[in-house]
């Protein structure tokens, strides 16, 4: 099972300071952690690129709808999934480093 979630930055964070604290703290609260060693197959952060934000879009691309970052898990099964939303320690670190 494949679960990604569209990530927008808040915003009073430039995209640089978004970045390197989505990278370096909450991916990594993510990849560290327990539930990810038991639940995660897959684990990526795609970050938007800095010269996206700069350029136009191309008539084929879709709508900008502002999102920074991509965060994608991947999973073996949907009760894996589940298991992992279940770590409700790691969901409350995850949304305090995301609201710091």
């Amino acid at each position: 099972a494949l679960f990604g979630t569209n990530v927008k930055r808040v915003p009073s964070l430039s995209p640089e300071t978004f970045q390197r604290r989505y990278r370096d703290e909450v991916a990594a609260e993510v990849a560290g952690s327990e539930a990810a060693r038991r639940h995660l197959s897959r684990y990526e952060l795609n970050l938007r690129l800095p010269l996206d934000y700069r350029r136009d879009r191309h008539a084929i691309e879709v709508a900008d709808a502002g999102f920074d970052a991509v965060d994608v898990r991947f999973f073996a099964s949907e009760a894996e999934r589940a298991a992992f939303d279940a770590d409700r320690a790691l969901a409350e670190r995850v949304a305090a480093r995301r609201a710091g």
